[in-house]
């Protein structure tokens, strides 16, 4: 602290960064998809009596876009990944949930540039070799 009356402050990230969990595909995977099924949910209620099939499909894959991507993101930036394993990991999530391999392409692109990922990751950009 400061003027050493303070207790420094100690962030969750801080104290959990180093847990091997973040290091298993298997957690990254499931939490994925628990967060895929929870987000479906709440979309398939928006529009469980609307005849809009087409429109619901639509939204549906806006949604897995932006899950992903934003999914890809926090696994870049908590730099246990590598950009080959991201990549393995999305072909694998992409093919499960129809997205092309133009928006496969577009996520890894934006997740591991330094805007996606805020700049923070220096770990992942010494794993990105």
């Amino acid at each position: 602290s400061k003027d050493g009356d303070e207790e420094d402050t100690i962030y969750l990230q801080e104290v959990i960064r180093d847990h091997p969990i973040w290091e298993r595909i298997s957690f990254w995977t499931e939490f994925f998809w628990d967060s895929a099924a929870a987000t479906l949910a709440r979309q398939v209620n928006k529009v469980v009596t609307s005849n809009e099939d087409e429109l619901y499909r639509d939204e549906e894959k806006v949604m897995l876009y932006e899950l992903m991507l934003d999914h890809v993101t926090k696994m870049y930036e908590w730099g246990k990944f590598t950009p080959a394993v991201l990549t393995a990991f999305m072909e694998t999530i992409g093919s499960h949930v129809s997205l092309s391999d133009d928006d496969i392409q577009q996520i890894l692109e934006h997740a591991l540039s330094p805007e996606g990922s805020n700049g923070d990751n220096e770990e992942g950009e010494q794993n990105a070799d």
